[in-house]
């Protein structure tokens, strides 16, 4: 019988949830997984609800900050952590185009925005991984906290994925293409995830067995998805 791993998971969102939770059991495949859905919260019906803190990336700093009070001013110094063999924190780096204001938070320190030059992404990365850093009170990433960080968002990852394909998927330039889903929402209408702007959660939870199983392609295409798949095989380590 495998292992059993006890995976937290901090996301924007619903859709990102769902895709990610079979993510990482592409990753982890040796391990039976227990998932537990952090931010955003969950209802009795399993169905995610904005709670105190939201969606989006307002919803992960308001995360962050309520998990620093607890931990007496890092999260490493909370129950987070050690409540998890690993815990996923997702953040997309079009955040680095935002500022506090548009999150409604009231923040004096103006390391939003932060976006550089892409390519190549990395310069965009580093610097948001320095300000969410910043959020979880830690100087550098804490054991056991695996950050997922998709450029531009996790919809370049389900490109990559499910239509490999795709001109802009195959020129190499994925990742510094702002609003990939948009180019979802162009895509054949039966399996289609986003239609005028709207993701189809439906959709998205009917398709992340397959994105799952073209894993190993979206590595492949995307180096930050490679670089979550190396965190978190670390992340689980004991």
């Amino acid at each position: 019988m495998s292992d059993v791993l006890r995976i937290g998971f901090a996301v924007e969102g619903s859709t990102d949830l769902v895709m990610l939770e079979s993510a990482v059991a592409a990753i982890l495949p040796e391990y039976e997984l227990e998932t537990v859905r952090l931010q955003p919260e969950v209802s009795d019906s399993f169905v995610a609800i904005a709670g105190t803190t939201g969606f989006g990336w307002p919803g992960i700093y308001r995360w962050c900050r309520e998990a620093v009070e607890k931990g007496g001013g890092s999260i490493s110094g909370g129950p987070v952590l050690e409540s998890y063999d690993a815990v996923v924190l997702q953040l997309d780096a079009d955040v680095a185009a935002a500022t506090y204001a548009q999150g409604h938070i009231d923040d004096p320190t103006g390391d939003l925005p932060c976006e550089k030059k892409c390519p190549p992404a990395e310069a965009t990365t580093d610097a948001l991984r320095l300000v969410l850093l910043r959020w979880l009170g830690e100087p550098a990433e804490p054991k056991k906290l695996a950050i997922c960080m998709p450029s531009k968002s996790l919809e370049a990852w389900i490109l990559a994925g499910l239509y490999p394909a795709d001109p802009i998927v195959k020129s190499g330039a994925l990742e510094c293409r702002s609003k990939p889903e948009r180019l979802l929402s162009g895509k054949p209408l039966k399996g289609r995830l986003v239609s005028s702007n709207h993701k189809d959660f439906d959709m998205y939870r009917n398709r992340a067995s397959e994105f799952a199983q073209k894993w190993a392609s979206v590595e492949k295409k995307c180096s930050h998805a490679k670089r979550f798949a190396v965190e978190l095989r670390t992340a689980v380590q004991p």
